[in-house]
């Protein structure tokens, strides 16, 4: 009898199908966020996205290349959601890539309220994004001086030091 719950059409099968559902509605609480029009978001068996809109249903290859940026990181922020509850650090690398400029506005107030709206207590974002330091509480950049990359540690909103000659 446990042998026959424990089959692929049983028990295993219920957990991906309640965890989708998870992931479904947690994907459209995020992308609300990002100003995302849509009715819904649907996973299919192998998990693709699908944003339900009122023109129909389209795939992510229909979808400008913001609004993939955008979905892409609610799917990732719901599996970590749905599999681990809170998340204490998010590692965003490039996530301003292809959003437009309301999008990246959008984004910086999901990171601001980062801690309420995600759950997350730290993030490191890599970015190019000066935009983003905005919602940073410290700044560690990387520059490149006659050839040689050194790292400065600065806050938010502060000029970046001279570098004296080593």
């Amino acid at each position: 009898r446990i042998q026959k719950v424990l089959e692929p059409n049983g028990l295993p099968r219920l957990i991906r199908l309640k965890v989708k559902k998870i992931i479904e509605m947690l994907m459209q609480q995020f992308i609300a966020r990002f100003g995302i029009d849509a009715l819904g978001i649907e996973l299919d068996s192998e998990y693709n996205v699908y944003l339900l809109t009122r023109d129909g249903k389209k795939s992510v290859t229909m979808l400008s290349g913001g609004e993939r940026i955008a979905l892409a990181l609610a799917f990732r922020l719901a599996i970590a959601r749905a599999l681990g509850g809170k998340l204490s650090v998010l590692i965003l690398d490039e996530p301003t890539i292809h959003l437009d400029e309301e999008r990246r506005r959008e984004l910086v107030e999901v990171l601001r309220q980062g801690h309420r709206l995600l759950g997350v207590n730290q993030m490191i974002v890599v970015t190019h994004d000066r935009e983003l330091e905005e919602v940073a509480d410290v700044v560690v950049e990387v520059v490149k001086e006659s050839g040689i990359s050194r790292v400065v540690v600065r806050e938010p909103g502060q000029p970046m030091p001279q570098l004296l000659p080593t």
